[in-house]
């Protein structure tokens, strides 16, 4: 695997922990599938006695706006300055990044440009012409 910088990590954390509140599914229960150390590391990031902090709260509530997204950003990019905490970060991307690969579909069409694509939903499609 190529070398992934922690600004690509955190970024690509951050839009998929939009993705799971925009689709209504668990952030904690995402968060709840590592190990012990790294959800000791990521959960005083985002809740305090089990319960989504203030800021965190209002991200859950507006995954989409851009203060939010910069938020979780900024809080887990604090949360990486303690000792050893960008394996936490590694964990959680090469998790998602397992996840994501197996929604990976790559089409090659050729032809006149009339395309018609369907059941490709949760996929992401690159069309090159």
């Amino acid at each position: 695997m190529e070398p992934v910088s922690t600004s690509a990590m955190v970024g690509a954390v951050v839009g998929y922990l939009a993705s799971l509140v925009k689709e209504d599914k668990s952030v904690k229960e995402f968060l709840g599938q590592f190990s012990t150390a790294t959800i000791n590391w990521i959960k005083p990031i985002f809740f305090e006695e089990e319960e989504p902090k203030s800021d965190f709260k209002d991200f859950l509530n507006h995954p989409e706006d851009e203060l939010n997204i910069e938020y979780v950003k900024n809080a887990i990019n604090r949360g990486l300055r303690q000792n050893n905490s960008e394996i936490h970060l590694r964990e959680i991307y090469t998790s998602l990044n397992s996840v994501l690969k197996k929604y990976n579909n790559t089409f090659d069409i050729r032809g006149n440009k009339n395309i018609i694509i369907s059941g490709s939903s949760e996929s992401t499609i690159k069309i090159n012409n």
